[in-house]
């Protein structure tokens, strides 16, 4: 059976969180999931994914936060198409390096994702679909970004029913005041 993904109210408290580690007072989560993170060699890993209104946390276990990227620094998302049949997206992010995951609950992650991204820049993030099994061709690895390397896709693959209106993003972010 799967676990919906859960929103603030039910999912985490702050004391739930590492000491070293932790998620801001300030921070309103959006949403929290159950995802299978690829890493470079292409072994899956399970883990937490936690979106706030500030950034996106991958969670090892209950208290364990092994990154967090800023909204600010993704730079777009790619998502297998429908026809692969896979759940899987990358998020970019160019000053570091590509986080992807494989999750039921993808298109909610990326919504929301979008919604927060237009929220900051009044524009929307790039989501490019991918015509392929998997994603590996387009996330960029530690190691890709130690060689100089980029993997984000051309231009000419995003989705054009991706976009926000950025009229409605902020009537939504409004109502919350």
């Amino acid at each position: 059976m799967l676990e919906s993904p859960r929103t603030a109210n039910s999912w985490l408290t702050l004391q739930e969180v590492g000491a070293n580690k932790c998620l801001h007072v300030i921070e309103s989560v959006k949403l929290a999931c159950k995802v299978k993170k690829i890493n470079m060699f292409e072994w899956s890993q399970e883990r937490t994914l936690v979106v706030t209104d500030k950034k996106v946390y991958n969670v090892k276990g209950k208290s364990s936060i092994k990154r967090a990227i800023l909204i600010t620094n993704i730079e777009g998302v790619s998502k297998t198409l429908p026809s692969s049949k896979s759940k899987e997206f990358t998020l970019h992010i160019p000053q570091e390096y590509d986080y992807r995951f494989i999750c039921e609950y993808r298109d909610q992650v990326v919504d929301i994702l979008k919604r927060l991204f237009a929220e900051k820049y009044k524009k929307n993030l790039p989501v490019y679909g991918i015509d392929k099994p998997n994603l590996r061709d387009f996330t960029t690895t530690e190691k890709d970004v130690k060689r100089g390397l980029s993997k984000y896709p051309p231009p000419n693959v995003s989705f054009e029913s991706d976009v926000v209106s950025i009229a409605s993003a902020l009537k939504i972010s409004l109502k919350k005041l």
